[in-house]
């Protein structure tokens, strides 16, 4: 038996295949023209292989030329069609044509392009690239339409039907003035009052909180929050949102708007519990996280044990205005007795 080992020759390549080849290797190499012309002679020589074809698409890709890019690649789709081409293959002339939309920013036709090559062949990198695409929709529409000018003269529009009374015209409105810029804190303050004059409680809340993020210390959002969770029996969460509020208040110069309305969340709270039992009132504390907050606040242990010693200390513990507000929380809710 002979130790020779048995070889294989490697069957020579077509003429088309060997042009192909010797283009991959000059776009390896960023030859792009010289790619392009090995690419058209494989096409001159085999026009069953759409792969030249998105591979020279690929080339004009790399050199800026989208528009030719994109003529090859539907062209690679119908000679693939007629050929019966693997979907593969049709799918990534697809992606490739969004390729070179996206390179012109013309997302909309991207996005068209990516899903059709995603029912053609299902990839991670084309869903990716789709994702970006309609981002980057997003994106260009705002940049389009951002005119903070144009904004605030549809805020002042918003708020002249406002105080007419025209709160769905209003908020049609103040959403145009946040499209045009989104980040107008005025526009999304009052947006929020016009949904809360329509009790639409939740748009209106979402709103505020979009306005904190942009302004933390716009007072009138946080006392709008507050009358949102007050509307929604949240009592001490109200109470807690002054508070915030309170943190931000500079120069104090929403001082008496604040305390007004906590006096309205302690009004609203003692009148919560008439005709109520010790025993519901307490029942109903359990199941308010909010309240077991401030009843497991050590300050507040303290003081209440030290007031059930001796009364007197009351007056001093409302010496403390942080202390006092929830001792009287406390009290509105019934929780809590004064002798």
């Amino acid at each position: 038996m002979s130790g020779r080992l048995e070889t294989r020759s490697t069957p020579p390549m077509s003429a088309p295949q060997n042009e192909k080849e010797t283009g991959n290797a000059l776009y390896k190499e960023k030859r792009f023209e010289e790619a392009i012309t090995h690419y058209e002679a494989a096409w001159n020589q085999d026009t069953t292989d759409i792969s030249v074809l998105t591979n020279q698409a690929a080339a004009y890709l790399e050199m800026g030329n989208y528009d030719k890019s994109i003529e090859l690649c539907a062209l690679a789709v119908e000679k693939g069609r007629d050929a019966g081409a693997e979907f593969r293959l049709i799918g990534k002339a697809f992606a490739r044509a969004g390729n070179a939309h996206m390179k012109k920013e013309q997302y909309e036709d991207a996005i068209e392009c990516y899903k059709k090559s995603l029912t053609e062949h299902r990839t991670d990198g084309t869903l990716q690239s789709l994702k970006l695409a309609e981002k980057k929709k997003v994106e260009q529409a705002k940049k389009t339409l951002h005119d903070p000018v144009l904004g605030e003269k549809a805020r002042a529009e918003g708020t002249a039907l406002f105080k007419e009374g025209k709160y769905p015209e209003a908020i049609e409105k103040y959403t145009e003035a946040i499209r045009r810029n989104d980040q107008d804190a005025k526009a999304y303050a009052n947006r929020a009052a016009a949904y809360m004059k329509l009790l639409a409680y939740t748009e209106a809340m979402n709103d505020c909180n979009a306005c904190l993020q942009i302004d933390p210390a716009f007072i009138k959002a946080h006392i709008r929050k507050s009358e949102i969770e007050l509307a929604q029996k949240q009592h001490v969460t109200a109470l807690c949102t002054c508070e915030d509020a309170e943190q931000v208040d500079t120069g104090n110069r929403f001082s008496a708007d604040l305390a007004a309305q906590r006096e309205k969340i302690y009004n609203k709270t003692m009148e919560a519990r008439k005709g109520k039992s010790q025993e519901e009132i307490m029942r109903e504390a359990a199941s308010d996280p909010a309240l077991m907050k401030i009843l497991k606040d050590p300050e507040v242990k303290t003081a209440i044990s030290e007031m059930e010693k001796n009364p007197k200390t009351a007056v001093e513990k409302m010496g403390n205005p942080a202390l006092a507000r929830k001792i009287m929380i406390l009290h509105a809710s019934g929780i809590l007795g004064f002798k």
